[in-house]
This record gives structure tokens, C-alpha cells and sequence, in this order.
């Protein structure tokens, strides 16, 4: 799949004129939801020109996927550093991180699939925003797991090259014009010490993304087992967005800054987990920070005195403040 594909993709980087920006997504407070299509394969129909429809695949439903606040999970406290988990059904559950800048990945707990990964340096999955043309990039992540009785050290390492913009079409037809496909190949290196071997293996993706979602829309693998551990397994997932989430208790959107004016430190108010932005009267941004407690400190002290504006983004809406610096 990947010669073929990969061919064929970066023959259409060059073809394709347009210039979509993926943005760092706004995650509402309470989390999001996808219905979950998938299929045994990859996908059959990749086209040069950067159009690629994928209406005809014939897919399979899967249990929703949701990204909900790490809180949420009984293992939360093993992975502290992490914002978020996925979730696809009861037990099948990751931990990654959105800082406004880069998305990470931080590891699992253990299930019926895998034993316990957790990474002490964790594999940044994408930085934003996404350009047009934008170079490669490589960066390595460090985990440790135990299997039975031996304790295994893994370097996860990540290569994401862009390929070219354009429209993506879903399974149940739906439509999005401005759509990236990134290549994502992650080769994961376990060491054991006390075996002399390195099983290496590899997760070879393409991630369709669209501008305002936390996860590719569309997505294909080819996981490539070491050697002499099995045959190479494929896969394609296409996520829908459920406008409406069964998720309970949803935040309202409030923001209260005090003091106001102050002289350096503002304290803002506003829904954990959601994106709080500083711009200048320019509408320069100064400060972008994911909200993580009932309270956040924005320390303006290294900047000039004057007006300055918040603003508080979750998928309920969008609130902004004007601020005064003495």
C-alpha cells in the first residue's frame, strides 16, 4: 500500500494549487464525540488531484470515539502530564496532550490489548498550524512498559510529511473542501535488556485533517509487526462529529478577569480545558494557554502598558474582554 499510495499522493502534492491552514483546534469544555466508521483495509480510492472520495467504501460501525478531559479516567493520575484521553467504547483508552501548539501522545493503561505504556518524554503527534508545503518533521518519544516479567524501554519515533490539500468526501457523503493529508510514519524501537534483540516495528498513516477538528477525520495504518512476529495489518477509520454529545452537565461559557486594570498579573476565570488567547490592539496574539484549573494567572509583565484583549474559545462560543495594563 505504501509504494503504490505514497506514489501516487506526492505526485498530487505538486498538482494541487490550494492553501489550506489547520489551526490548533478549540476542544469544548466537556469534550467531543465521533461516530466511528472503519474498515479491514486501506482506502481504495486516492486520487492525484486532490480530490478524494471516498463515498463508495463499504465501512463498519464502531463504538463512538469520544475525547473527553483526562480527569475523566480512572487512570488519570498515572498519566498527570496529559489534558486529554480517547476513548472508543468502555476500556479502550489513550492519553494525549493539546498545549495550543503541539498535539502529544503520552501513552495507555493497560488492556486487554497491551500492557500499562507510559511516556516519560511523550511523541509529539502534530504541531500547528499545519501550512501548506510545510518541511518534514521528526521528533522521538520515550515510554516504558513491563511485559510478564520483563521490563521493555521504547523509542517511538515520528516522521510527518505533508502531502497536498484538498476535498475530502466521507463514506456518508459528506463534504469538506479544505482538507490536509499528512503522512505519519511512527517506528517503535523496544529494548529489552537482558535480550540482546530490537524488535522494531512500525505504524505507517495518512491523516486526512480539517480545520477546527482535534483528530484526523479520516485516517489509514499499516502496523508492521518485527520480524518473525506476524503479518503487516491494515486499517481505515473515518470520524463524524455528533453535533450534540451525550455528554451531561455542559459549561457555560463565562470569563471574569480581576484586577482590571492591574499592573502586571491578571487572573482570568474561565471553562477548564478551554483556549484562552491574549492579542494586543494590534491583534497580534502574546499569550495562547489551554485553561487547566478553575483559575489561570496571565503574567503580562513583559509587556508594555496599554490595552490588551482575552479572548475564551470552547465549542459553545466565544467570548473576548478588553484589559488594561498600568
Amino acid at each position: 500500500m505504501k509504494t503504490l499510495l505514497l506514489t501516487t499522493l506526492f505526485m498530487g502534492s505538486y498538482l494541487v494549487c490550494l492553501s489550506q491552514t489547520i489551526n490548533a483546534p478549540t476542544i469544548p469544555a466537556e469534550g467531543v464525540e465521533f461516530n466511528l466508521q472503519t474498515m479491514a483495509s486501506i482506502v481504495s480510492n486516492v486520487l492525484v488531484n486532490g480530490v478524494w472520495d471516498f463515498s463508495k467504501e463499504v465501512t463498519a460501525t464502531q463504538s463512538n470515539f469520544k475525547l473527553l478531559p483526562a480527569s475523566t479516567s480512572t487512570s488519570a493520575s498515572i498519566f498527570s502530564k496529559a489534558t486529554h484521553v480517547r476513548r472508543i467504547g468502555s476500556a479502550d483508552e489513550s492519553f494525549v496532550g493539546y498545549n495550543g501548539n503541539e498535539y502529544t501522545y503520552w501513552g495507555n493503561p493497560a488492556s486487554q490489548f497491551a500492557p500499562q505504556r507510559l511516556y516519560s518524554t511523550p511523541v509529539i503527534m502534530h504541531v500547528w498550524p499545519i501550512k501548506p508545503n510545510q518541511a518534514p518533521y521528526t521528533h522521538t518519544g520515550n515510554g516504558v512498559f513491563n511485559i510478564m516479567t520483563y521490563t521493555v524501554y521504547r523509542t517511538d519515533k515520528i516522521d510527518v510529511t505533508w502531502i497536498s490539500s484538498g476535498t475530502l468526501i466521507m463514506p456518508d457523503g459528506k463534504s469538506y473542501s479544505n482538507a490536509v493529508l499528512l503522512n505519519v510514519l511512527r517506528s517503535y524501537t523496544d529494548d529489552n535488556p537482558v535480550d540482546p534483540t530490537k524488535y522494531k516495528s512500525s505504524l505507517d498513516m495518512y491523516h486526512w485533517w480539517v480545520d477546527g477538528y482535534p483528530v484526523p477525520l479520516a485516517e489509514t495504518r499499516v502496523f508492521t509487526p518485527p520480524t518473525g512476529q506476524g503479518n503487516p495489518t491494515y486499517n481505515t477509520t473515518f470520524r463524524n462529529a455528533i453535533t450534540s454529545t451525550s455528554i451531561e452537565n455542559k459549561e457555560n461559557l463565562t470569563l471574569s478577569i480581576y484586577p482590571n486594570p492591574s499592573n502586571d498579573i491578571f487572573y482570568v476565570k474561565a471553562p477548564i480545558n478551554s483556549f484562552l488567547n491574549v492579542t494586543d490592539v494590534s491583534g497580534k496574539q502574546i499569550k495562547s494557554i489551554v485553561v487547566e484549573t478553575e483559575e489561570t494567572a496571565v503574567n503580562l509583565s513583559d509587556f508594555t502598558n496599554g490595552i490588551y484583549f482575552v479572548q475564551v474559545k470552547t465549542a459553545t462560543g466565544v467570548l473576548n474582554k478588553k484589559i488594561i495594563k498600568n
